[in-house]
């Protein structure tokens, strides 16, 4: 199986983000988290990276990506964003690093030129 077939074999194992964002959000009915506002949930993602970044036990980093996902859905679900179609977007897109070029990107992104 060649690099494209390994490719397409991922891309139709699609992972359910829309249906956990809709679990996520009955959760956050009972918890009562649905007035939460946007800028509230950008800060705490802001804040969930900085602790990130400076914790000193691998546990709590990561714990600290979870935190990211759901954050994340929360964000999405509040700007009415399917998270399913951004997958997709962003699988169109990436397949760009898989061309001729795929070097001059990873050396563009490992320098910090692209993200």
């Amino acid at each position: 199986m060649n690099s494209k077939q390994k490719i397409n074999n991922i891309r139709k194992q699609k992972p359910n983000f829309d249906s956990l964002s809709n679990e996520l959000y009955e959760f956050e009915k009972i918890a009562g988290f649905t007035d939460t506002k946007e800028d509230r949930l950008v800060q705490a993602l802001k804040n969930e990276i900085h602790e990130h970044e400076t914790a000193s036990q691998k546990s709590k980093r990561d714990k600290k990506l979870i935190n990211f996902i759901v954050i994340a859905m929360q964000i999405a679900r509040r700007r009415n964003i399917s998270l399913d179609s951004l997958w997709d977007k962003w699988w169109q897109k990436s397949e760009k690093y898989l061309g001729l070029n795929k070097d001059k990107y990873k050396e563009q992104f490992d320098k910090g030129e692209r993200h």
